[in-house]
């Protein structure tokens, strides 16, 4: 038979710090998380706002992620939708890129369309520049973007704007 077990209990004040302490960094960390893509949210809506202005048909979601990318815009008659992933590198550049194709779609006029398609015609200047840019891009980051340039002429164009945005 064993002896009953006396308990020498701590007083709390010598160990309640060592477990809440821990529980505050957490909670702080998560506040400032929070406050940062607060801040992110307020500046990519307020970019694409200065780009395409505030259309009622369009609705703008930020996304923790996007399945299949960063970035994308679904269209219908009636409605736009643009769709950010919060976790992109360049939140900025992904709205520009999404800002130019609704803008492409739902802006410019037939004759604008056929001015910017032209200026963005394989093999022209301005498709050319914008290889060059998208190759170093392409090389520093471990990308692609060139291929998707080449094959779709209306990501030409998309990325065109967000290469321009970029500087």
């Amino acid at each position: 038979a064993f002896a009953a077990q006396k308990v020498d209990v701590l007083p709390r004040s010598l160990w309640a710090r060592l477990l809440e302490e821990p529980r505050q960094s957490r909670a702080a960390a998560v506040q400032r998380m929070n406050r940062v893509m607060e801040d992110k949210g307020e500046k990519v809506l307020s970019y694409l706002e200065s780009i395409v202005g505030t259309p009622k048909e369009l609705e703008v979601r930020l996304v923790e992620d996007l399945a299949g990318g960063v970035g994308a815009l679904r269209l219908s008659k009636a409605r736009a939708v643009i769709e950010l992933s919060m976790n992109a590198k360049d939140i900025l550049s992904v709205a520009a890129h999404e800002g130019y194709h609704y803008l492409e779609a739902r802006a410019l006029t037939g004759p604008e369309q056929r001015i910017v398609r032209e200026a963005f015609a394989n093999g022209g200047p301005l498709h050319s520049l914008l290889m060059t840019k998208a190759r170093a891009y392409d090389k520093t980051n471990g990308t692609n973007l060139t291929d998707e340039i080449n094959a779709v002429p209306a990501e030409a164009r998309a990325y065109g704007f967000e290469f321009w945005r970029r500087g």
